[in-house]
């Protein structure tokens, strides 16, 4: 899969790359949510892997382009429960991680889809 990761903390990031690297997937990534629509604008991904909280552009925002685009998958990482993260990205598509989150949780939001 070819996977948009958008995350703010560089350091995260880069864990996050190497780890879905390491699970086969080609990974691309935004540290904010403005860099996110602008990629989605000019590439197509299979997921998007984002932070709830990202800056500049809302994740309602980055994830409504991406399924306008026709992205399918999205998981979102958060530490407050779905519920909460303003009513938005509550589709079936989305898959919620809450942090902490494992390296096996990634792993299972990434290859368990029920499209």
């Amino acid at each position: 899969m070819k996977i948009l990761l958008v995350e703010g903390n560089r350091d995260l990031i880069k864990s996050l790359e190497g780890y879905i690297v390491s699970l086969g997937h080609q990974v691309e990534s935004a540290f904010d949510g403005a860099q996110a629509v602008s990629a989605i604008s000019q590439n197509s991904f299979d997921a998007l892997v984002m932070n709830s909280r990202i800056a500049r552009v809302s994740a309602h925002s980055v994830a409504t382009r991406f399924f306008i685009g026709g992205g399918k998958r999205v998981v979102c990482i958060t530490d407050d429960p779905p519920h909460n993260v303003d009513g938005v990205l509550s589709d079936k598509k989305v898959k919620w991680l809450e942090t902490p989150f494992s390296a096996q949780k990634l792993k299972k939001a990434l290859t368990e889809w029920s499209d």
